[in-house]
């Protein structure tokens, strides 16, 4: 919009990087979602949380067979 990318902004390409994967709807981890967890909206933040969470009662699941 204003000619400046998300990296600029925000000043840490790390940050950045996680924050382009959670509105693309990929999958972070929870260290990845606590760094950018004081800028997210609480709905998305939720929403990832829950991701994350499902994704791990899935691997446990899949570890005792």
């Amino acid at each position: 919009m204003f000619g400046v990318s998300i990296d600029e902004i925000i000043g840490d390409k790390e940050v950045s990087e996680v924050i382009r994967k959670v509105n693309a709807e990929e999958t972070v981890d929870g260290s990845e979602l606590k760094e950018i967890a004081p800028i997210m909206k609480p709905e998305k933040l939720k929403e990832s949380f829950e991701k994350i969470e499902k994704e791990v009662k899935e691997s446990d699941g899949s570890r005792g067979r």
